[in-house]
């Protein structure tokens, strides 16, 4: 499975895109958005989902960039991983942070067409 989803990783994603491991989720975050899904109140943050073997859009608040458009991902978003505090942290190149504590039991997902 590891060759394939780090070939599809390679193959999909622009060079530089940051990723996390979010363990209480068995998620892979990424510094990008799901084209099509999400509205204007909530982005959909690229995920893979190791339970379900499939990417997905994690729901996140939608806080709007420079631009209008929401503030979340792309070429120049860092992701940082804190185990101590179960935090993921996001910057982006106009240095608007985010910082996120992933809930399992309540996090809400927009799936992907197979």
């Amino acid at each position: 499975m590891w060759p394939c989803l780090l070939t599809l990783a390679l193959a999909s994603f622009p060079e530089g895109i940051s990723t996390v491991y979010l363990p209480k989720g068995n998620l892979v975050l990424f510094a990008d958005r799901l084209k099509g899904a999400g509205d204007t109140k909530r982005v959909a943050a690229l995920v893979y989902d190791f339970a379900k073997n499939r990417f997905r859009g994690l729901l996140l608040a939608a806080d709007p960039g420079r631009d209008g458009q929401p503030a979340y991902g792309g070429n120049g978003t860092g992701l940082v991983y804190d185990p101590v505090r179960d935090l993921a942290w996001t910057v982006n190149s106009a240095w608007q942070l985010r910082v996120m504590r992933l809930a399992p039991a309540t996090a809400e997902f927009a799936d992907t067409e197979d």
